[in-house]
């Protein structure tokens, strides 16, 4: 397993995505999602901005953090990144 976060879970980083808008989830350990929400970037596509965001849990145990851009056509998640994590109190 990854790193082990406590709640709330600090992500940062940079996106060149659409719109500058990229959605963010915590997976707990059963595969549910524990959060989800729209993040956004600093700047779309092409360039590329940076963003940040504090996920808060309750849950223990392994779980993910998962990031996409969804689709403009469909809605379907392009460009997925999954980083797994161990939840921690």
């Amino acid at each position: 397993l990854g790193e082990t976060v406590s709640s709330p879970v600090q992500l940062s980083g940079t996106a060149s995505v659409f719109e500058a808008t990229l959605r963010v989830r915590l997976v707990g350990p059963a595969g549910e999602a524990l959060w989800e929400d729209t993040v956004t970037a600093t700047e779309g596509a092409p360039g590329r901005g940076t963003f940040s965001v504090g996920i808060p849990f309750s849950a223990v145990g392994p779980g993910a953090v998962v990031a996409f851009s969804p689709s403009a056509a469909d809605n379907s998640e392009q460009h997925k990144v999954e980083v797994p994590v161990e939840l921690a109190p």
